[in-house]
């Protein structure tokens, strides 16, 4: 069974920020500033930077994986913007209830200078080990 996603979000930006508690133990959070259902460029045709945040779970965590992102206008023509095969490294066994399927790593990315031609419908396809596993839509709409 393919692995899972399950959140998918697109924002202004997102970030890693650490706190130490009471114990004195470091807290590590990763931050979505802005989540956003339309990309609102000034106006398009633009370049635009936004950020993706998303979980995945339900894979073989003590392996080696891969993800890619490619953004499209069309999901059958070529992306404009794509991420190339990331590396997803096999994780250290960290102590916990939570069963293996349920196990999984939530990541952000970020897009800079994205060229945005027209309002419309654009699409992310999420890859990971080279398998489709999610496409995701979102409104590109220019406020001027």
């Amino acid at each position: 069974m393919p692995a899972t996603v399950a959140f998918f979000v697109y924002s202004e930006s997102a970030s890693m920020t650490q706190t130490t508690n009471a114990n004195q133990e470091v807290d590590t959070r990763l931050n979505v500033v802005g989540p956003a259902h339309v990309l609102q460029p000034t106006f398009t045709p633009s370049l635009f930077s936004f950020a993706i945040t998303a979980s995945v779970f339900n894979f073989d965590f003590k392996s080696d994986h891969e993800i890619r992102l490619t953004f499209h206008f069309d999901p059958n023509e070529p992306s404009i913007a794509d991420t190339g095969v990331l590396p997803l490294q096999a994780f250290p066994e960290i102590p916990t209830t939570l069963p293996p399927e349920l196990r999984g790593a939530t990541f952000s990315i970020d897009f800079r200078n994205v060229p945005l031609r027209s309002n419309g419908i654009y699409h992310t396809k999420f890859l990971f080990d080279g398998v489709l596993i999610g496409t995701y839509p979102i409104h590109v709409w220019g406020k001027e």
